[in-house]
């Protein structure tokens, strides 16, 4: 190999480890298993590679063998996981990881040199996506650039890298948690790089990465992260040795406030324009360069032999960095907003009432005032993401009482058309004299010291939705852990059986905790073998220290032992709050300092000077082949049996990646026939439901019953696969009138899926297509539903039972869309007829939109679902020992009320509102003041009788109507407000053609 070329290589992996970390952050799955079906070659080249022999002789460790079974076993359970598409999505990242971990471990010099090397290229690559991500929050032509090349592969990133106004960057791989934890990484290699540079080239550089990384890092503004990093710094301190304290803290502390400030500025147009985000890398950079220059080296240099002096100047240093916190967080001023900006200010106040006085210069009128909107939050409000208003009007006359159960009171201070400047806010109990200064307490609007990110993320630490919830994820973490103790439930575990074991429902695909999500999908294994991981690395650490302590800090591993300390701490400490561990980018760098860690640890480290005798006289032992002694029995080292079985699980894996492939694209073309659908399912142990499912939809789109019996086993092994049963299995068995493996494979869905509003309303929007209440003639379908009645209407109505169940004990609501609403009312109003009341069932079937006897009330509240009152309250008449909806039909409406009813209507044309035996209240005589609306139109009503009557015109969707000049649109919801000024009370409310 050339000079020239050796010279290359830097810069080459640099650009293959860019381009790998794009590849597995991009979220694709077709990318990810390219990207690791490339890197599964990779290992099998080095492992086939004659360097590596020595290689493996010095570095098959417990922490290599922990962090290899790690990865083993991750890949083992891709083939007990319920979803193995979504198993082998997640095992792609340990892939690509594992591959980066081998390739350190390969063409890394175990010098001070190689470590640099590998950290600079590292701290680059980090770089490069810091850069990406600032531009892409303002929308920048970097990014632009970026997102363009991805496109040749995916169009997952086109709209990632965002900026949550007024918070954060989110970051270029989409959640800013994460990405700060593949950063923070960054920014530890960075100060490493600049502690350690050689040269005045190294070290200019080294700045410019470390003020890239730090602003990058601050942007993003994850407190997960940020409270992790903030005990590391102090770890990579306290390890350090004592000559490098010092200038390593100091070196801290210029680049935090510096950061700080250009954070500040770039902060101006970021969101809007990349041009100050970009210039305000590039003076952090310049800015860091020089205080670097004439203060940290001046100070250090000049410390350096006066212990004392050390000392003092670190406690200064100490006391200006509190002193800063400490003025940053109460020294405040007048908030300023824009035109329609909203800026939320926290208060953790007690039960009571209070009020708000305030001085706005800019309210001259109502139109140009501010106004504030005022919410509580209990402990429960907080875990499912809800709210209480208490008040929303001009903040000059807000007053509000706040709830015993209150955790925080959020106040949303939104500015007028022409902008606001608010220049005091105060608040004190209702009861008290608001000229009292002394009891009135300020709010603190603008913090003059923090960047605004800054001062919006710590409003609510005390009482924060995301950390209550996530205590949540925690808790039904373990109670899957639970149902599998030993294995787990495969990779994806979590995100596949989370739905089951939720007391409201929530959408996530990881527990924001790897400890527990390891134990929930890898079971005691794999969360022994994470563990494992976790004690050698910080047995690696301390054995370190111990050395470099004895060495008095001269041995060779002592200058990169506070950077792994950081990293290694970060590295395991964000992974008790953030998904960092389920994320590829950091996974990828993770691994690479891991690996670092070992080449460390290892005999084979040494000084430069010392590399070649240290090689000459160790070459013997490094040897990794197979020798035989006198006796002639073969000697087998562990190097070699480590190669071995990585080898043989790499070619197995490579082998099933590759059919995987291969089956996704003989699929794709088009050109299968059935046997070879069938064939598929064999070949490929990862994506075969999706063959199967295939197999299932052509076989009852054709007719080809010649192929049931094969369909009816795909579908017998398909039915923990929520997505496939709802889609295609109930389809399936509706068509082939397989009514027992119908109900049965719809129970288990539902159980699986409790907690999702979608999978109930998937669940009864299939029945409700298949079944077609709508069609023209439906004696039909009404005979088939009364010889099936414990399927088909018992069975229906049994879940919609299960749902009221579900609402009752969970803390949220799944409710019904308007058309499930109107599937679920027919079905109560045939519930108590048999075959000779078909008459009257034609009529709920084709004629009903709205009956109060069997309306339909999944939440439980004694008010039928598509009913609300929109002023006044109405009390709906309750039958327990009834039938059907628990409803008996009667409604009283009290004084003022105004309630809105929605139709959902397929049919259109004219339908009659009837309010039947209306009276009014108190025994008065029956109102005549009633008043009705569709779409804000004003309708006639008419009194006979039985009551009072609508005649109402509504859309329909059927394209016979259109004949009727009816106008055919999709299935509308049509809202009919009704009025009562005097109130009213009636024995039933219909809504009829």
């Amino acid at each position: 190999m050339t000079k020239k070329f050796t010279d290359l290589l830097p810069a080459v992996f640099t650009l293959l480890l860019i381009l790998a970390t794009a590849m597995m952050g991009s979220f694709d799955l077709m990318v990810q298993k390219w990207t690791a079906f490339i890197c599964l070659i990779v290992i099998l080249g080095l492992m086939l590679a004659p360097k590596v022999k020595d290689v493996f002789k010095s570095y098959t460790t417990p922490l290599f063998i922990a962090i290899v079974g790690y990865v083993i076993w991750n890949g083992i359970s891709i083939f007990y996981a319920a979803v193995p598409k979504g198993a082998l999505f997640e095992f792609t990242k340990s892939i690509a990881a594992i591959a980066v971990f081998f390739v350190v471990l390969t063409f890394t010099a175990p010098t001070k040199r190689g470590v640099k090397l590998v950290s600079g290229i590292t701290s680059i690559t980090t770089a490069f996506f810091a850069i990406v991500s600032i531009d892409a929050a303002s929308n920048g032509p970097i990014a632009a650039a970026f997102k363009a090349f991805m496109g040749l592969f995916t169009d997952s990133m086109a709209n990632w890298g965002g900026f949550e106004d007024g918070i954060r960057i989110t970051g270029i791989f989409g959640n800013a948690n994460t990405f700060a934890g593949f950063m923070a990484l960054g920014v530890f290699l960075s100060i490493f790089l600049v502690i350690h540079c050689d040269s005045k080239k190294n070290r200019t550089i080294s700045i410019v990465l470390l003020a890239i990384n730090s602003l990058a890092y601050i942007l993003l503004f994850s407190m997960g992260s940020l409270f992790m990093f903030l005990i590391a710094c102090i770890l990579m301190i306290a390890t350090s040795n004592k000559s490098e304290r010092l200038s390593t803290f100091i070196l801290m502390a210029e680049t935090a406030v510096i950061t700080l400030v250009f954070t500040g500025v770039s902060l101006i147009t970021l969101g809007s324009s990349p041009l100050i985000p970009l210039l305000s890398i590039g003076l952090n950079a310049v800015v860091l360069w020089c205080a670097d220059s004439f203060v940290r080296q001046p100070i250090t240099d000049k410390l350096a032999s006066n212990t004392k002096g050390t000392l003092i100047t670190g406690a200064i240093i100490v006391l200006l960095i509190v002193g800063y916190i400490i003025a940053a967080l109460n020294i405040t001023g007048p908030l300023t907003l824009t035109a329609n900006e909203t800026v939320m200010r926290a208060l953790y106040l007690d039960k009571g009432e209070y009020k708000l006085a305030s001085t706005d210069s800019s309210s001259a009128g109502p139109e140009t005032s501010t106004t504030v909107r005022i919410i509580t939050q209990s402990y429960t409000n907080l875990k499912v993401h809800t709210s209480t208003e208490l008040y929303n009007g001009p903040l000059k006359a807000a007053e509000f009482s706040v709830p015993e159960d209150s955790k925080i009171v959020k106040l949303f201070f939104t500015g007028s058309p022409s902008g606001n400047r608010i220049e005091k806010v105060t608040y004190a109990p209702a009861n008290n004299n608001s000229d009292s200064n002394k009891e009135m307490v300020s709010i603190k609007l603008d913090y003059k010291l923090l960047p605004a990110i800054a001062a919006n993320r710590i409003q609510d630490l005390r009482a924060n939705e995301n950390s209550v919830q996530r205590m949540v994820f925690f808790q039904d973490g373990m109670k899957l852990f639970e149902q599998s103790p030993i294995i787990g439930h495969g990779l994806n575990g979590y995100e596949d059986g989370v739905a089951s074991v939720q007391n409201f429902y929530y959408e996530t695909k990881y527990v924001h905790n790897h400890y527990i999500e390891t134990l929930c999908d890898l079971g005691i294994v794999g969360f022994g073998l994470f563990m494992s991981i976790l004690v050698l690395c910080v047995m690696s650490i301390i054995k370190l220290v111990k050395r470099s302590k004895t060495a008095d800090y001269k041995n060779a591993g002592a200058f990169a032992l506070p950077v792994l300390a950081a990293c290694i701490f970060q590295i395991f400490g964000q992974a008790i709050t953030d998904v960092t561990w389920s994320t590829g980018p950091f996974l990828l760098i993770a691994f690479g300092i891991i690996a670092l860690l070992i080449i460390i640890d290892s005999k084979l480290f040494v000084d430069e000077v010392s590399l070649v005798e240290h090689v000459s006289s160790n070459r013997t032992d490094c040897t990794d082949e197979v020798s035989v002694k006198p006796n002639g029995k073969l000697v087998v080292t562990g190097g070699m049996v480590s190669r071995i079985v990585i080898i043989a699980i790499t070619l197995l894996m490579a082998v099933l990646v590759a059919l995987n492939l291969y089956a996704h694209y003989k699929a794709a073309s088009g050109n299968c026939t059935m046997e070879q659908m069938a064939g598929l399912t064999k070949i490929d142990k990862f994506e075969s439901d999706d063959y199967k499912t295939t197999y299932i939809v052509a076989t009852i789109t054709y007719g080809l019953e010649e192929n049931y019996d094969q369909a009816n086993k795909f579908a017998a092994e398909l039915t923990d696969n929520t997505e496939a049963v709802l889609n295609y299995l109930l389809p399936y068995y509706f068509s082939t009138e397989q009514d027992n493996k119908l109900f049965e494979t719809g129970s288990i869905a539902v159980r699986k899926e409790r907690a999702s509003p979608e999978v109930w309303n998937r669940l009864f929007k299939i029945f409700d297509t298949a079944i077609d209440t709508n069609r023209d003639d439906p004696m039909l379908v009404l005979v088939h539903l009364f010889q099936n009645k414990d399927y088909y209407i018992e069975g229906l109505l049994g879940y919609y039972r299960n749902l009221q169940e579900r609402n009752a004990t969970y803390l949220d609501d799944a409710m019904l869309d308007a058309g499930n609403v109107a599937l679920i009312g027919k079905l109560l109003g045939i519930e108590t007829l048999d075959n000779s009341g078909l008459i009257q069932a034609i009529d709920v079937f084709s004629k009903t939109i709205f009956n109060s006897e069997y309306a339909v009330d999944a939440n439980n509240d004694a008010i039928p679902d598509n009913v609300s009152a929109l002023s006044g309250s109405t009390v709906w008449g309750q039958n327990p020992s009834k039938k059907g909806s628990g409803f008996d039909g009667s409604m009283r409406a009290a004084t003022g009320t105004t309630m809105e009813l929605d139709a959902y209507c397929v049919r259109g044309g004219e339908y009659t509102v009837r309010l039947a035996g209306l009276a009014g209240l108190n025994e008065d005589s029956a109102p005549r003041d009633i008043s009705v609306t569709v779409d804000g139109q004003p309708l006639t009503v008419q009194y006979d009788a039985s009551g009072a009557f609508i005649k109402v015109n509504l859309k329909g969707a059927v394209k016979a109507d259109e004949s009727k000049n009816i106008q055919a649109v999709p299935a509308s919801t049509e809202k009919i407000v009704i009025s009562f000024p005097t109130g009213a009370q009636m024995t039933k409310v219909t809504l009829k053609k």
